[in-house]
């Protein structure tokens, strides 16, 4: 919070804009990223950059991953344009603990949100497994009945 430069501040105000809107300057996942490569950057911190970049990487070529990250972030654009404003908020305010916070309270909704997404996934999968296997059971129970 008290490394990050004015100019990145408005940087981050910009890339929320473009989130919360349908501009065609920029897609809403590349706003995404660069809002948090550039908090990242910010911290001059390159264990910070490189663990940013990698996670991103692995979101961006995980098909499964993309799916549900598809559905969380589909489902809470409101949340995340609030998150992303408390944060540049604190930034702004040079308050690192409120920064902090407002970072965690990000992730976590973002996580949980992932994990009730995967899990419903893994639900629905079980159901169709075992509608089928019923559906084989009952068939040949016919057949040999």
């Amino acid at each position: 919070a008290p490394m990050i430069s004015e100019e990145d501040l408005d940087a981050l105000d910009s890339y929320i804009d473009i989130m919360s809107s349908d501009d065609p300057k920029m897609d809403h996942d590349e706003a995404d990223r660069l809002f948090h490569l550039t908090i990242a950057q910010a911290t001059n911190n390159s264990a910070i950059i490189y663990t940013l970049e990698s996670l991103w990487t692995m979101r961006i070529e995980a098909a499964k991953l993309q799916d549900v990250y598809k559905q969380v972030c589909d489902g809470g654009s409101a949340a995340r344009e609030r998150e992303h404003r408390d944060i540049v908020d604190a930034l702004r305010a040079r308050d690192s603990d409120a920064a902090r916070k407002a970072m965690r309270a990000h992730f976590t909704r973002m996580i949980e949100g992932l994990l009730k997404a995967s899990e419903e996934r893994a639900y629905q999968d079980v159901k169709r497994q075992a509608a089928e296997s019923r559906s084989r059971f009952l068939m040949a129970a016919q057949l040999g009945g």
